[in-house]
């Protein structure tokens, strides 16, 4: 097995944190427009003499369901806490590689070890938060 160093430590949680991101943003973002096209549709819908009121009802209800689930997985908290772990590790990617900040004037070999427990407190940090996000949301 390859020994795990700070490059490989730094791009797994980048990219995973990342992709979670995007994945939420997506799921959050899905969810709230089908919820505002179709509410909005129903309210035009529900005025039409020729169609079913049954419709817009399975539209409402379909997006009422919909923001319950949204609201109770948490996908736009947990977006923004994954979006957060990845915009704080590219930001300390910046600082060790421009020495600045807590890597100025120090040895190589000190500041990789300064970036693998700032890399470490980043994602710890995250974690916690999303803990919290889980626990909030059984609580519900």
């Amino acid at each position: 097995m390859e020994k795990m160093n700070e490059e490989n430590r730094y791009l797994n949680q980048y990219t995973y944190n990342s992709k979670k991101s995007r994945c939420y943003k997506k799921l959050y973002y899905g969810i709230e427009i089908f919820v505002l096209t179709a509410t909005s549709l129903a309210t035009v819908l529900i005025v039409i003499p020729r169609i079913p009121i049954f419709i817009p009802a399975i539209m409402t209800g379909s997006a009422t369901l919909l923001k319950s689930i949204s609201y109770l997985m948490g996908f736009q908290k947990k977006w923004i806490n994954s979006r957060t772990i990845t915009e704080s590790l590219k930001s300390e990617r910046l600082f060790f590689d421009m020495k600045i900040e807590k890597y100025k004037n120090i040895p190589e070999h000190e500041a990789k070890e300064i970036f693998v427990i700032q890399i470490e407190n980043i994602v710890s940090e995250g974690n916690n938060v999303w803990l919290k996000i889980m626990q909030n949301d059984k609580k519900k």
